[in-house]
């Protein structure tokens, strides 16, 4: 039989104290340990979030209702505004309601070079 290494469980939980004692991570202890820490993933969903909600917002202002009660999401990447629409007949129409907030727009935001608006109908529950 080949030689292997005892597990000692005592000296496993002390040397993981101590490195937790040091500011080490030694592994994930639970989803709530998981989530607590800082993650660039979580950091860059919770900033895509933010920005959406913003976005709803300062259109919902400016946007007539109906239109604005379609859109199903909106995306600010590159210098680019994305606004996602349920059907293409809404699509349409929010086009048309954002070039005529386009002067309002470029003001407001100079960072923002294009619009474009795209289909992405609401998922139904199964």
């Amino acid at each position: 039989m080949p030689n292997t290494p005892q597990r000692d469980k005592k000296i496993r939980v002390r040397r993981r104290h101590r490195d937790l004692a040091r500011g080490r991570r030694a592994g994930a202890d639970s989803v709530k340990s998981l989530l607590g820490g800082p993650s660039p993933l979580l950091a860059t969903i919770a900033e895509q979030a933010s920005r959406e909600r913003y976005w709803r917002t300062w259109l919902g202002s400016r946007l007539p209702g109906p239109v604005c009660d379609r859109i199903t999401g909106i995306i600010e990447a590159s210098g680019e505004l994305v606004i996602f629409t349920q059907s293409a007949g809404w699509g349409v129409r929010a086009r048309y309601a954002m070039s005529e907030l386009d002067a309002e727009l470029r003001g407001a935001h100079p960072g923002i070079g294009s619009v474009s608006v795209r289909v992405l109908p609401k998922a139904t529950p199964a």
